[in-house]
């Protein structure tokens, strides 16, 4: 679908950008199966999320943009902020990858929970009424 002409808008029927709608297809294929080969060899790297980020702002701005330039609507509208993000996002990916592995991953609160049940049940067990009887024939 990328390879096929492609019916441009009166507005924008430039011959460079009919030539270079191609060229865009098969970037945004190239990007996408980079990001894929690099999220399998190493998941959520940053060069992974440069990758995707790229493919989708490049897909998202020209189809918007071409969609927009037809007939002007909010989703076509949408389709261009959406790309304008995912181009912000592929500068931002190392940030955002930062913040992923420096979110704790729980396991501090998982301890911290069991060494309170674990104080709770010693106060507990310190406070329980013993029976007299048991002490007295252990004794004997």
């Amino acid at each position: 679908l990328a390879l096929r002409p492609v019916a441009l808008p009166p507005s924008i029927h430039y011959m460079w950008l009919e030539n270079a709608y191609p060229y865009i297809g098969a970037a945004i294929a190239i990007l996408a199966s980079f990001a894929g080969v690099f999220e399998a060899l190493r998941p959520g790297s940053i060069a992974a999320r440069r990758c995707y980020f790229s493919a989708a702002a490049l897909y998202l701005l020209s189809y918007g943009s071409i969609l927009y330039a037809w007939k002007p609507s909010i989703s076509a509208a949408v389709l261009v902020l959406s790309g304008a993000l995912a181009f912000v996002g592929a500068f931002a990916a190392p940030r955002i990858v930062e913040r992923e592995t420096a979110a704790p991953s729980g396991d501090e609160d998982l301890a911290a929970l069991a060494q309170l049940a674990d104080k709770r049940a010693q106060a507990l067990a310190a406070r329980e009424w013993k029976d007299k009887s048991d002490r007295i024939s252990s004794v004997i």
